[in-house]
């Protein structure tokens, strides 16, 4: 083995011993586990569904921490550095942390494979044992039944939504989809399922398990009251005149309105009150989902949407926005609903920018503007990498015109990296 030194370093040869495929199977990373002596926390919450898991992390730890107590957290994929995917209390850990975590599971590994996400799952879970917090908040990566985070029992879990996404890996129609997703119930735990369309998987593995299903809104809703607070209604508690959360978009009040219900549902937590839960409502800032920025007296918005449901959204909000025309910087990876997604984004784009991501995951070049021509008769640009489409749509755009960037975390990540560089050269 290459002498490892950075965490760059270590990350690029995860990538080369990661099996070719994913091989959704937990008894490779349960093993390497049981090893790890891991100090469970007093809570561990659980966070799946197909949109909306970074949003009701970052709430979750938001409130944890606004109620006095310490959080982890462990998500995927990064925005701009791997360690974000780690916190402590709601700030990334160090390289160090995360290369001695590394260190130690390659100790123990042995001849065991791990994809490169089971080894950030592992050393994640390493790490938190050693910060000795009260809560950790877990994303699911891919799925829920078979994905590396499910081999910590959750006491209370939230899944978001389901809709059609990874049907390659998940089965394919919503029904499986929603199989997988409810593994991560535990028997006589409480799971907050967030969407108002309820899977009948949900239901029946909730019943399976004996798991304390709460829905929206049999069991809590909530209601806006004017533009600028909402009211939220639990099983025992109501909580009048919140303020709306600081992150953009309709669809995160509902986000909210599933975490509220969730702490609810811990018997050892007791909900906070209003001015608690917006003082953590209104600080939470999260890149890349309907992420607004300004620069050169333009619009711009970056957003993660990568399959139908959060482009849906993403449009929504882009409709009720002010703006003259809308240059759309895309690219989408090769196994999403390509032309799905396309279609719901034709009638608000002026100009698209196609992306040439440098993965081998990313969609060709030339399926994208077979899919853009087939819907729309707008102008089409090939950028190159993302700093060079970034270039063309400032070039082509004007004063008041809104710049979107969107179709992954792969095109915003470096997207984003562009605009901030240019907004502190500014300043």
């Amino acid at each position: 083995m290459t002498p490892l030194h950075s965490l760059e370093d270590w990350l690029s040869w995860q990538e080369t011993i990661s099996p070719k495929s994913i091989d959704l199977d937990l008894s490779r990373v349960s093993k390497i586990f049981q090893k790890l002596n891991f100090v469970r926390p007093n809570y561990v919450i659980t966070i799946a569904g197909t949109n909306g898991k970074g949003s009701s992390v970052a709430m979750i730890e938001a409130m944890m921490i606004s109620m006095g107590k310490s959080v982890a957290s462990y998500t995927s994929p990064h925005i701009h550095k791997y360690n974000e995917r780690i916190k402590i209390n709601r700030k990334a850990v160090s390289d160090e942390l995360i290369i001695a975590a590394f260190k130690k599971i390659e100790k123990i590994r042995g001849g065991l494979e791990l994809t490169y996400f089971e080894y950030g799952t592992l050393a994640a879970l390493q790490i938190i044992s050693d910060a000795c917090v009260e809560v950790v908040v877990l994303e699911v990566g891919l799925g829920g039944r078979l994905d590396a985070v499910n081999i910590v029992d959750a006491d209370a879990c939230i899944i978001t939504n389901i809709s059609r996404d990874h049907e390659d890996w998940l089965g394919a129609g919503i029904e499986n989809i929603a199989l997988e997703k409810a593994g991560v119930m535990r028997r006589g735990k409480p799971v907050i399922f967030g969407s108002l369309v309820i899977p009948k998987n949900i239901k029946n593995e909730a019943f399976r398990k004996k798991a304390k299903l709460i829905t929206n809104p049999d069991n809590y809703k909530f209601n806006i009251n004017d533009n600028k607070s909402w009211s939220w209604f639990g099983a025992t508690n109501q909580r009048m005149n919140l303020s709306l959360p600081n992150m953009k978009g309709s669809h995160q009040l509902k986000n909210a309105a599933a975490v509220l219900a969730l702490i609810e549902a811990i018997p050892e937590i007791t909900l906070p009150d209003e001015v608690i839960i917006n003082k953590a409502i209104t600080t939470i800032e999260l890149s890349g989902r309907i992420d607004f920025r300004n620069y050169a007296e333009k619009k711009w918005l970056f957003d993660v949407a990568h399959n139908i449901e959060s482009a849906h959204a993403l449009v929504k909000t882009i409709k009720q926005s002010q703006y003259n025309k809308c240059i759309t910087v895309i690219c989408v990876l090769a196994d999403k609903d390509i032309e799905g997604i396309i279609k719901l984004l034709v009638p608000i784009v002026d100009h698209w920018v196609i992306v040439n991501l440098n993965t081998a995951r990313a969609s060709e070049v030339r399926n994208l503007q077979n899919f853009i021509s087939k819907y729309s008769q707008k102008e089409i640009s090939v950028g190159g990498d993302a700093s060079q489409s970034m270039q063309i749509a400032d070039i082509s755009s004007q004063e008041n015109d809104l710049i979107l960037v969107t179709g992954s975390f792969y095109t915003v990540g470096p997207s984003l990296k562009w605009i901030e560089k240019r907004i502190d050269e500014c300043n």
